[in-house]
Parts: structure tokens; sequence; C-alpha cells
């Protein structure tokens, strides 16, 4: 691993991997970042799974994002949290989210990088008519 944080994107589908590609068309190729997608056929325990192994090979210095709170990718994620404590793991994974990632990763620590995800993150969410018009 050449990161200090591996990132692991994990969601119900294949949203992870467009997500991911599209990201590297801004920024190019993404070294470190990993998707985990549930498929419509995919037992819990299988995606469970795969995200475990997906951790472990950031040698579970990982920030998992998930798409949506309380979901399967999430509830596996929080699960799996319990065996890796320096995991970070934030919900509502988006393009904004992503890359707030892969740009702090390297310079902030565990808290300190949770918080600024989050907030960078909450940022790129507007009303953007509202905006225009103040």
């Amino acid at each position: 691993m050449t990161e200090k944080y591996g990132i692991v994107v994990a969601t119900h589908g294949f949203f992870c991997e467009e997500l991911i590609r599209s990201v590297e068309m801004v920024f190019g190729e993404l070294p470190d970042v990993t998707s985990v997608a549930l498929k419509g056929d995919m037992s819990p325990e299988e995606f469970a799974e795969n995200l475990k192994d997906a951790c472990t090979v950031y040698e579970n210095r990982v920030i998992v994002l998930c798409d949506i709170f309380s979901g399967t990718p999430f509830r596996m994620a929080a699960m799996l949290s319990q065996e890796i404590p320096d995991m970070i793991l934030i919900t509502g994974v988006n393009m904004p989210m992503l890359i707030n990632a892969v740009e702090l990763r390297n310079f902030s620590e565990h808290d300190e990088l949770v918080t600024k995800i989050v907030e960078e993150s909450k940022e790129s969410i507007m009303d953007v008519i509202k905006a225009l018009n103040e």
C-alpha cells in the first residue's frame, strides 16, 4: 500500500464501481481505492466476506464509504469495524466525498480525517437556486 489509508467504496449494485470511474475521469487512476458491490444475487454474508478481504488488503488502515445508513453494505461494514479498530466508516458516499477522501487521506490523522471528510462533503450539497439568488 502506498497511501496512508486505503479506500473501499461499498454500495448496493455497481454504483461504487461507476463512482470510482467517474472520479478517475477527473483525477486519473486512484491508487489504493477499490469497490465492493452488493449484487442482487449475493447474500449479506458473501458481501461481508468480500468487504473484509478488501479492507485487509490495506492492513486495516481503511476508509469505508457506504451509500446509505442502515443498508446492507453499511451494516456489514459496521460489524466489520468491531474487528478493525482503525477503520473509518462514513455513509452517504457521492463524488465530492470520494474526492475529499482521496485528497485528505495522507494529510490528516484519524479523527481529524473523519471530521474533514464529513464536513467538506456536506458543503458540496446545496440549494443552487437559493445560492444564486442570494
